[in-house]
């Protein structure tokens, strides 16, 4: 398309039409909802770091694939979490930043405690990722996430990004600034407003 754009029409190169692009997924947890897939990952043997994946995505709105490369030290190829300052480095040092945002974000107080607890056990034994599977680092979930889905009882359409959905709607439904908002969950003012505007108390006030 850039070269017909540039150059007109040449039959040897196909001018392409991209589809529809599909309308954000809007699927987001109760806290109800939050705790029942808690606890159900809490209870299996091979789904017990999704617990872990569900409170960080929440608390503070990491994308999933940042939140599995997180590490307790400073890192190259991924964030890391400073605890002795409080902040959460979603991008590695030697990361470069691309269009999905990776901004350092001040980690919830509410957080904050699970991760000081995580971070004693995880040293005692050596274990240098936050999310990990038994010590072991996860590159992608596969069944683990919808074997504690579906022990929770919830719907396909709770995916890993829900948790985000879940954080930024949290967030808004708490009436809190959207400056701030934007700023932990790593985007715009405008598409945060363009989302998740609706759920925020001054909505269309």
């Amino acid at each position: 398309n850039h070269y017909h754009r540039e150059h007109g029409p040449l039959p040897s190169v196909p001018k392409l039409t991209l589809p529809a692009r599909s309308p954000p997924r809007d699927k987001w947890l109760t806290r109800s909802e939050a705790a029942a897939m808690i606890r159900a990952a809490r209870r299996g043997r091979l789904t017990r770091h999704i617990a872990r994946l569900v409170l960080i995505g929440i608390y503070s709105g990491t994308r999933s694939k940042a939140m599995l490369r997180l590490k307790w030290l400073p890192s190259t190829d991924g964030g890391w979490a400073d605890l002795a300052a409080g902040i959460l480095h979603r991008r590695g040092l030697g990361e470069k930043e691309t269009r999905k945002r990776r901004t350092p974000a001040r980690i919830p107080e509410r957080l904050l405690p699970h991760l000081k607890r995580w971070h004693a056990l995880d040293m005692a034994m050596g274990i240098v990722h936050v999310v990990h599977y038994y010590g072991r680092p996860i590159q992608k979930l596969r069944r683990s996430w919808d074997t504690a889905r579906v022990a929770a009882e919830l719907g396909e359409d709770v995916v890993p990004h829900t948790l985000r959905h879940t954080a930024a709607t949290w967030l808004m439904q708490a009436g809190c600034d959207r400056f701030e908002a934007a700023g932990l969950l790593g985007m715009s003012v405008a598409m945060l407003e363009e989302v998740y505007g609706h759920h925020h108390p001054d909505f269309q006030k």
